[in-house]
């Protein structure tokens, strides 16, 4: 039986497909990955994450510490590393892979209090990040080269950008605020409530853009949503 590519991605000798790293199938083994870390976040202004292949999901509770959980089953040929590093203001949650083949389901739980952070940023390449309600910042930046993006985060400044990714972006505004989004070939959903004046922007080659949004009572937005061939919707 055939599988279907639909995705691809390829660098510095790690290649992804349909979101698993491909490689020598030779000596794989069958592990199961279970780690938690944690840090407080009295001092934290920024957090940083680079997941690759492992999905990322930031959630806020009622906590003072930042939480990563990495967990899952894959089959390995090499080494995956996960990272949990503080600098100085900053929080570091990476996760890493060195060799030549990971096949298997994998997950990065986030757990940070919920208070405003002045920067969240996230990169992968072929999974998803989730950016969950009441999870604050004033400053959003994701970028994905195959993965989804869904937040439901509060900020003042989001940036997003992916390949072939979806982005679906819910705004419950907390303040003006200003987004940029951009993909190649995935679709843009853009949600939007407590929103009175928006300056709204959007282009795209192929793809049809549908403009549902009412008016309503609140703040101001600029939002700019551009793609080649995916399609924009705003409501």
């Amino acid at each position: 039986m055939f599988e279907f590519i639909k995705n691809f991605f390829s660098s510095n000798n790690v290649t992804i497909i349909n979101g698993y790293v491909a490689g020598d199938d030779t000596k794989t083994e069958l592990r199961d990955f279970d780690e938690t870390k944690s840090e407080n976040a009295d001092d934290i202004e920024k957090i940083s994450i680079d997941s690759a292949f492992v999905n990322a999901n930031v959630s806020a509770t009622d906590t003072t510490e930042i939480t990563a959980h990495f967990y899952g089953q894959a089959e390995v040929n090499g080494e995956l590393i996960f990272e949990f590093l503080k600098v100085g203001s900053e929080l570091r949650i990476f996760i890493k892979f060195k060799g030549n083949r990971c096949n298997g389901v994998l997950n990065l739980d986030i757990s940070v209090p919920d208070k405003t952070f002045k920067a969240i940023s996230a990169k992968s390449m072929s999974a998803n990040v989730v950016l969950g309600e009441n999870v604050s910042s004033e400053r959003l930046n994701v970028e994905t080269q195959s993965g989804n993006f869904e937040t439901r985060a509060t900020f003042v400044k989001a940036f997003a950008s992916t390949m072939s990714g979806n982005i679906d972006l819910y705004i419950k505004a907390k303040t003006d605020i200003k987004a940029e989004l951009s993909t190649m070939s995935g679709n843009v959903s853009a949600e939007l409530s407590n929103l009175k004046n928006i300056n709204l922007s959007t282009k795209t080659m192929s793809g049809n853009v549908n403009n549902y949004y009412k008016t309503e009572n609140g703040y101001a937005a600029d939002l700019n949503i551009s793609t080649m061939s995916g399609n924009i919707r705003v409501r």
